[in-house]
């Protein structure tokens, strides 16, 4: 080894100090290595543990030092199990610098790399939910329009009747439910169901309301008042689930929706209830697809989830 060149470790006394390879900050407490190139007379140029080994220049100054303890100053100073992983890694320098192999593959982790030192950016893997378990395109689900799905799943003991936007994995793969949609436990999509007369009238008055303001501004003459009755346009189908038709803009284009949506709670936002991102926006033409979709989704239901007596005055008429 060059007598000018003197190699040290020690743990780290805080996070103020970075390492010269990568350069990220050492944290507190882990062990760092360097080393003092006294013909210059600058300070010690310190290392990450992993970092020194994998990517310090003057660590070939080692390979003809086999004697850990001897090389490191400060070495002796160091709990047993920080000794053994530096005698490990030396040993393995050792070894790669005298057969010209290298000491790890690269982008690869050794057991020898500090949790503080080395952390690789690694993907979470995905957490599959209970809908994306249990479901596949054409088992207990039905295409309403385009992407968007009806199903019917059980998460634990619970039934449930889906209402949801799918996506493709890849090209040519499979469908998987997505984010936007809502999932309905089997009361509250009997209770979407038993309003639906009142939700199609609505949808008619807010047509025939539109209607009527574009003939008004077309023939230029003040609207006048009617005696006609305004159709209730929300509908509770449980304490924090409703349904509102309204006049939205979609695709270009003025269209009444049916809007069913989870909303927050007094505790969550206080007096007024907010609407949350669990619900799905059906316009006209898909909601009247949903409906004709009662009948499979009842019978279904009848035949392998349990509630045959449940829907057996609908099934039998």
């Amino acid at each position: 080894m060059d007598d000018n060149v003197y190699f040290c470790c020690e743990y780290a006394r805080s996070s103020i100090g970075s390492c010269k390879a990568c350069p990220k900050a050492i944290s507190k407490n882990a062990v760092k290595i360097g080393f003092t190139p006294d013909f210059d007379h600058c300070g010690t140029i310190w290392f990450h543990f992993s970092c020194f080994f994998k990517k310090c220049f003057f660590r070939k100054q080692l390979k003809d030092d086999t004697e850990t303890s001897s090389v490191f100053v400060g070495f002796q100073d160091l709990k047993d199990t920080d000794q053994q992983r530096i005698r490990k890694a030396h040993e393995k320098l050792v070894v790669a610098l005298t057969t010209g192999k290298p000491e790890v593959k690269k982008g690869k982790r050794t057991a020898d790399d500090d949790e503080s030192e080395w952390k690789p950016h690694t993907k979470k893997p995905k957490t599959a939910t209970h809908s994306e378990k249990e479901l596949t395109v054409g088992k207990h689900t039905y295409q309403i329009q385009d992407f968007l799905y009806i199903n019917i799943s059980r998460w634990r003991v619970i039934v449930l009747v889906g209402i949801r936007e799918y996506y493709r994995t890849a090209a040519g793969g499979k469908l998987r439910p997505g984010k936007k949609g809502i999932s309905l436990t089997v009361d509250q999509y009997r209770t979407l169901i038993n309003e639906r007369l009142s939700i199609s009238k609505a949808i008619e008055q807010i047509k025939e309301d539109k209607e009527g303001k574009d003939a008004i501004k077309k023939k230029k003459t003040k609207q006048t008042k009617k005696d006609k009755q305004a159709a209730k346009t929300d509908f509770d189908i449980s304490e924090n689930r409703r349904v509102i038709v309204k006049s939205e803009f979609v695709s270009g284009s003025q269209q009444v929706v049916v809007d069913i949506r989870e909303y927050s709670t007094a505790e969550q936002s206080g007096e007024i209830p907010l609407p949350t991102d669990k619900g799905v926006t059906l316009t006209e033409e898909q909601w009247n697809k949903l409906l004709s979709l009662h009948l499979t989704v009842i019978r279904d239901l009848a035949d392998n989830f349990g509630y045959s007596e449940d829907f057996a005055d609908e099934l039998s008429s």
